[in-house]
């Protein structure tokens, strides 16, 4: 095995026996914290892993799951990536208004010239050469408004699968800016929306207050009855606060 793959296994190791010795499940998302944090590619989650382990001596699935959010979870690139479905979207509603109108302004053209055929077929028999000519055009009127057609169903199924990309990613950005445990926002959406918030109260100056809380006792609580007690708790918290807010 190359040097690089030795290192990987040993980074997994190290990061499933890291997760074993800390009482964590090894899923997925854990693993991919704690790889990153041994792998030592992201400083700033490595250094918040430090701050939870100096603070307490241990850290809760709670934890692992906020740093997974603020750290792992790509929201920007979400929000990137909506930006395009949206400008794309807007490309193919136009791009659809376009050929309609196309398509119905020839099937117009279409018709006026079918009466002006009919006309001149009725009036001027000793010019037979002016009806084909006519029936020429007529045809080939015919087959740009089937050609329009076939394009206009191409483009309502392509603005359907768009709007289908939309709702994922819409959907993707939203579970990156909850918290997985208790289904509030996270650390992340506190930090988007605050600042949005306190741009909007400077324009339009209005009063802007912060509501801090905190679970008395809730340390003595979760190390009495354990880990997965206080995420009850955690969540009836913050159902409470839902309800109320």
């Amino acid at each position: 095995m190359t040097e690089s793959v030795d290192k990987s296994h040993d980074v997994a190791h190290l990061a499933l026996a890291s997760l074993k010795e800390l009482g964590l499940a090894s899923n997925p998302r854990n693993y991919e914290v704690w790889y990153t944090h041994i792998d030592g590619r992201n400083p700033a989650l490595s250094r918040d892993i430090q701050k939870c382990l100096g603070r307490i001596g241990e850290i809760t699935q709670a934890d692992v799951d906020a740093l997974y959010s603020q750290h792992i979870v790509r929201v920007d690139l979400a929000h990137d990536v909506l930006e395009v479905v949206s400008r794309f979207e807007h490309e193919v509603i136009e791009l659809s208004e376009l050929i309609e109108a196309s398509g119905e302004s020839a099937h117009g053209r279409g018709i006026e010239l079918q009466e002006l055929s009919l006309k001149l077929h009725e009036s001027t028999q000793e010019y037979p050469s002016v009806s084909a000519l006519l029936e020429s055009v007529l045809a080939i009127t015919k087959s740009v408004r089937q050609e329009n057609q076939k394009l206009e169903r191409r483009l309502a199924e392509s603005s359907d699968e768009v709007a289908a990309l939309r709702r994922n990613v819409e959907h993707i950005q939203q579970e990156a800016m909850t918290d997985p445990l208790t289904g509030v926002r996270n650390r992340k959406s506190f930090d988007t929306m605050i600042v949005n918030l306190i741009e909007n109260a400077k324009k339009t100056n209005e009063p802007l207050a912060l509501v801090v809380a905190d679970i008395d006792h809730f340390k003595k609580f979760n190390d009495q009855w354990g880990h997965q007690t206080g995420d009850h708790v955690l969540r009836l918290v913050a159902e409470v606060m839902s309800a109320n807010l």
